[in-house]
C-alpha cells in the first residue's frame, strides 16, 4: 500500500491517500474522485479527451497520467491560471 502526499495548489488542500502498489497518477485521481466527488474529476480531467487539465508534479518533476508512484511520493496538482 502506497501513501502519496497530494497537495492541491489553488485549492489549499493537502491530503495523504492510500493507493495500491504500482499505482499511477490516474489511479490516484480515481481514488481522489471517490473521496471528493465527480466535481474533482471535472477540474482535473478533460471530459472529452480524458487528458489532464492540471499541471502534475511528482517529487518535483512533471508527471503524466501513467507516471508510477512510490511510497511517500509528493504529488502536486496545480490548476493553471491565466491573466496578466
Amino acid at each position: 500500500m502506497l501513501r502519496p502526499l497530494t497537495d492541491f495548489i489553488g485549492i489549499n488542500k493537502e491530503v495523504t491517500v492510500a493507493v495500491t502498489d504500482g499505482a499511477t497518477i490516474y489511479d490516484l485521481i480515481k481514488k481522489l474522485v471517490e473521496l471528493y466527488g465527480e466535481k474533482l474529476r471535472e477540474i482535473v480531467l478533460d471530459p472529452i479527451t480524458g487528458r489532464l487539465r492540471v499541471v502534475v508534479l511528482v517529487d518535483g518533476k512533471y508527471g503524466e497520467l501513467k507516471t508510477k508512484l512510490i511510497d511517500d511520493s509528493k504529488v502536486v496538482l496545480m490548476i493553471p491560471y491565466a491573466g496578466g
